[in-house]
Order: structure tokens, then C-alpha cells, then sequence
């Protein structure tokens, strides 16, 4: 279902349209004020108005090019539904999925939120986020951020640890695989 903006983000209201639930937004039928010559309007709108905008890039985002600015489509969507963007603020993925940019997956986070709701990273040994071997204790050690939580024989009573001392420090940004 396709939203037209009423009082929200003007602004990108002249560039698209937003499907919220689909994660999507399309590009609109543009005037000729926006181009150089007639010609470079005709030339856009038929190409591209009423198709998806945004291209895949690095690590599964998505982005747009408006003029010279490049945007990521999740932040238009979010801007779109709610307004300006907050300063100091990001929009994380709910679920760490970079390319499901649906309304309800979006919420402003500061960059330390959207740290902690990151993935495991891809130099992770252990295959768990937080748990590492420590070879002087033959343990599986696990740490949140900085923090020392505890040596354990098994990795997955590491994990286990992990996993609870990150809910208790990031709460609902928690990620804990």
C-alpha cells in the first residue's frame, strides 16, 4: 500500500512515494523545475517515475541519489513516516537485516544502540558473539564490551553468560548470537 505524505517530511514527499509495510519507496513524476531541460525531465520520468528507488550497496543497504546527495533508503522511509532524524541519532535495523527497511524494523538509536544491535563480527572464532578462548585458562572466556564476565568450561554456558550480562546492558538493542 502506497502512503502519500501529509505534514511529515516534505521534503522527500517530492521525490517519492513510501510503502511502508513493503519497506519501499518509488520515485515520482517529477517537473521540469527539477531538471535542466525539458528533455532530461522527459528522459526521467520515463525511466523511472512509479519504479523502485535505490540501489544495493555494501552490506545489503540500500541508498538513493537525489542531485549530488546520496541517502540510504531506510533513513527516507524513516524521515518520510516521522520526521526529521533527530541529531545524534541513527536508524537501526530491528532485526540486523540492512535491507528490510519496513516501518515497523526502524527505530532511532544512538550510535552505541546501533552498535549493540549489531551482528557477530565476521573475525569471531567462536562462532558466538562475546566468547572467546582464553589459551592460559584453557576456558571459554565471555566479555560485554570491555566488561569481564566470567571463564567457563563449556562455550555454551559462556554464551549463556554473554547473552544475559548484554540484555541487562542493552536491553531491547541486546543481539546476543
Amino acid at each position: 500500500m502506497v502512503h502519500y505524505i501529509s505534514s511529515m517530511d516534505k521534503r522527500w514527499a517530492k521525490f517519492f512515494d513510501a510503502d511502508f509495510e513493503a519497506g519501499t519507496i518509488r520515485w515520482r513524476k517529477r517537473s521540469p523545475a527539477h531538471f535542466k531541460s525539458d528533455h532530461d525531465c522527459a528522459v526521467f520520468n520515463t525511466q523511472f517515475s512509479g519504479k523502485i528507488a535505490g540501489n544495493s550497496i555494501k552490506a545489503g543497504y540500500k541508498e538513493v541519489r537525489v542531485g549530488q546527495t546520496r541517502t540510504y533508503v531506510h533513513r527516507i522511509i524513516w524521515e518520510m513516516a516521522n520526521g526529521p532524524i533527530p541529531t545524534g541519532l541513527h536508524i537501526d535495523h530491528i532485526d540486523g537485516n540492512p535491507s528490510n527497511n519496513t516501518l515497523s524494523n526502524l527505530r532511532p538509536a544512538t550510535m552505541s544502540q546501533n552498535l549493540m544491535n549489531a551482528k557477530r563480527r565476521t573475525d569471531n572464532t567462536s562462532g558466538r558473539k562475546g566468547v572467546c578462548w582464553h589459551p592460559k585458562s584453557g576456558k571459554w572466556m565471555a566479555r560485554v564490551g570491555t566488561r569481564y564476565i566470567g571463564l567457563f568450561a563449556k562455550i555454551e554456558d559462556a554464551g549463556i553468560a554473554y547473552a544475559n550480562a548484554a540484555k541487562q546492558r542493552d536491553g531491547e538493542f541486546s543481539r546476543p548470537c
